[in-house]
């Protein structure tokens, strides 16, 4: 149970990031879109931010549990510890999920690497050290 509450905190943290990030993000294709997403941008980016600010609190928190219910999964099976966490095999699966999620995202927003790696970041923060440290 403490493993869910920790990933449901490591969720809001995460969500956090997202919520600014993805704002400025959305706001930045807003402003500029690319030729080819013109008409869509224009249409959905009131929408879309709105959405983004109110789902993505419980959409993260959700995510979070579900994280802390395969941490203490992967903890019975392989619990040694590693890279300053103490679940390594935990930890490498976290930080290689969050470059598998950001590299195709990295090259479709370049202008906006900074927001897509502040998110990816916070990912692997909040779920493969700040989880594993708070569930134990």
């Amino acid at each position: 149970m403490s493993a869910m509450i920790a990933g449901a905190a490591g969720g809001m943290l995460v969500a956090s990031v997202f919520v600014s990030a993805g704002t400025l993000i959305l706001f930045s294709l807003a402003k500029d879109p690319p030729p080819h997403l013109a008409s869509v941008v224009k249409q959905l980016s009131g929408p879309l931010v709105f959405g983004v600010v109110v789902l993505a609190y419980p959409t993260w928190a959700m995510i979070g549990a579900v994280m802390g219910l395969a941490y203490l999964g992967v903890d019975e099976v392989n619990p040694g510890s590693g890279m300053g966490s103490p679940n390594l095999a935990f930890t490498l699966v976290v930080v290689v999920t969050a470059l598998a999620l950001a590299v195709p995202l990295l090259l479709l927003f370049r202008r906006m690497a900074a927001g897509v790696l502040a998110i990816a970041l916070s990912f692997a923060g909040a779920f493969g050290w700040f989880l594993p440290h708070f569930a134990t």
